[in-house]
């Protein structure tokens, strides 16, 4: 079989990745735009500042369209790093909570991060006889 130069059938990754829209990760080094996620790490491309293999980073929350950001408060270790043109820096969480796993969870599940407030009904009013 003919192999092409460069290309690489076996993936390394564990986790299928999911694509996102909108959704912005918020670093000590400001925020970024999240280019996918997976159980396993996240991509994202805009930062302003170099990160070197091996580095661990706090991730101090997660932001979808114009909701409030959601607190992460986890570590996770440079594993991609490509030019800021080019974007692309992954990263691998390190371990997670459970809440940690849960906001993840919902990246990848493409649900809310913030859940919806109950519609809570009226107290029923005592009827004529009670």
């Amino acid at each position: 079989m003919a192999s092409v130069k460069g290309f690489v059938e076996r993936n390394d990754r564990i986790d299928n990745r999911r694509p996102l829209n909108e959704t912005y990760l918020v670093t000590d080094g400001g925020t970024c735009e999240v280019i996918d996620v997976s159980m396993g790490g996240i991509s994202f491309a805009g930062a302003k500042e170099k990160f070197p293999l091996g580095k661990n980073i706090s991730i101090k929350g997660v932001r979808i369209e114009d909701e409030e950001m959601v607190e992460f408060g986890a570590f996770a270790e440079v594993v991609r790093s490509v030019s800021r043109a080019s974007g692309g820096i992954g990263l691998k969480f390190n371990k997670l909570t459970s809440k940690q796993f849960g906001i993840v969870e919902a990246l990848v599940m493409h649900r809310p991060l913030v859940p919806k407030k109950k519609k809570t009904l009226p107290k029923k009013k005592k009827g004529f006889l009670g």
